[in-house]
């Protein structure tokens, strides 16, 4: 197909070899143009060629922004899904205590002491020492909660840094359309 312009309103005309020394109908204005000889047709330009150079359909996408949606998609939704894990995780954690309560029970405790026993617990201190050979159970509990809310936090900002960037991906390569760009 090789692209005719109509001489009355400058429309560009699709023609086919097969139409090469005949008539045919402007699609814009109606009037009827002359086709030019198979020889003088061949000199026009072809609809293929009419794109400038640079320029791909709407519709089309190159292989590399289709290539790293499909790689951030599936990187972001499994970081999604350690997200949503993890995050499940911190919610079911319980903390039954913390250091001011194990503290204030202490001291509670202390006070319930006569003179002799706080006496003999002194003693025990300075013979055996205060060494805590684990961390107590509420802290081990408290240790796991934070932690399974920083892999929380950090799994779903890196899961919707790659869900953007796989649709951010998505506009690579695709062309600006005429009426966009001007």
């Amino acid at each position: 197909m090789h692209l005719l312009t109509c001489p009355h309103c400058e429309a560009a005309i699709e023609v086919s070899p097969a139409q090469a020394g005949g008539t045919t109908p402007c699609p814009s204005c109606n009037a009827v143009v002359d086709v030019p000889k198979l020889g003088q047709l061949r000199q026009l330009p072809r609809v293929d060629d009419a794109r400038p150079v640079g320029d791909a359909p709407k519709s089309e996408v190159n292989a590399v922004g289709r290539g790293l949606f499909v790689v951030l998609g599936l990187v972001g939704l499994v970081f999604l899904l350690v997200a949503g894990f993890c995050g499940l995780r911190w919610a079911v954690i319980d903390v039954p205590m913390t250091t001011e309560m194990h503290a204030q029970q202490l001291r509670d405790e202390f006070k319930k002491l006569s003179p002799a026993e706080l006496i003999r617990v002194w003693e025990d201190i300075e013979e055996f020492g205060i060494a805590a050979t684990a961390p107590t159970d509420y802290r081990v509990a408290e240790m796991k909660k934070q932690s399974m809310g920083t892999y929380t936090l950090a799994s779903g900002g890196v899961a919707v840094a790659c869900l953007f960037g796989a649709f951010l991906s998505l506009s690579l390569g695709r062309s600006k359309s005429p009426a966009a760009s001007g």
